[in-house]
């Protein structure tokens, strides 16, 4: 009990001085000033703005690295379409060799093929010579001859050109043909065909050449060139000569020997 009585005591003795007390400061109004606001609009403006500028950064980022992906995959395939370009064009220059190839081998093979056909089948006029119709000192000698075709065609425009020479019978075997006259047009000769013919030499045999040829001391060299066309277009000139004594005139028939392919 006298404590409580000393506990008002002493609450009624301060109790004026509180009252006398100084205040703290009046509580703030809670209602956000016009500048506070704007402030507040401008930063969360500018959070929005720096917001945009981050996604816009991240979406260019993300758009140039697909770029760059897309271009180095256009590089690559851009350098598959090179290699495959490359391996077309050598295929192709391979393809085009094989070509050139096959086209020339068919040209030989056909080249071979026509000159065999022309070999087989055209026309081939050899000449045998007989002995002399004449052959008498004082006189010019006359000397037959036989055209044949041994070929399987014929044989057309033929020409011939004949002429002789007296060498002694140690000169060489071979010796030009002495200048020939005009050529003397004979008529087509069809395979297995024959014709004959003399060669008449110009001088008159004297008494001491016809001796000479007798002993077999010289000898008459007989050239004939020939002409003719076979059926093939081509135009064959053959030049035949040979040499003959006075026995070989008179008893033996010979083959011209070949001075010229025809």
């Amino acid at each position: 009990m006298k404590r409580t009585i000393l506990a008002v005591v002493v609450l009624a003795a301060f109790t004026p001085a509180l009252a006398q007390a100084p205040r703290g400061p009046a509580p703030r109004d809670p209602t956000p000033s016009p500048a506070e606001v704007r402030a507040a609009h401008e930063r969360a403006e500018d959070v929005a703005a720096a917001s945009r500028a981050e996604a816009i950064a991240h979406r260019d980022l993300d758009q140039q690295t697909r770029m760059a992906v897309a271009a180095e995959r256009l590089t690559n395939l851009t350098k598959w379409q090179l290699w495959a370009t490359f391996a077309s064009i050598v295929g192709l220059a391979g393809t085009i060799g094989v070509s050139l190839w096959s086209v020339r081998q068919s040209r030989q093979v056909i080249t071979h093929a026509k000159e065999t056909s022309e070999r087989e089948l055209r026309a081939y006029v050899a000449v045998r010579f007989s002995k002399a119709l004449v052959f008498e000192a004082g006189k010019r000698p006359k000397i037959n001859f036989r055209l044949t075709n041994h070929g399987k065609t014929m044989a057309g425009a033929m020409s011939i050109r004949m002429g002789h020479a007296w060498r002694p019978r140690a000169a060489p075997s071979e010796m030009p043909a002495p200048p020939l006259p005009d050529p003397i047009k004979m008529k087509s000769l069809a395979p297995g065909e024959n014709i004959g013919a003399h060669l008449t030499p110009a001088a008159i045999l004297s008494k001491a050449d016809f001796d000479a040829i007798e002993r077999g001391e010289r000898e008459l060299v007989a050239f004939l060139e020939l002409r003719y066309t076979d059926v093939f277009g081509t135009r064959r000139e053959v030049l035949f000569s040979t040499a003959m004594t006075g026995k070989e005139l008179k008893d033996q028939r010979h083959n011209m020997a070949h001075m010229a392919n025809g």
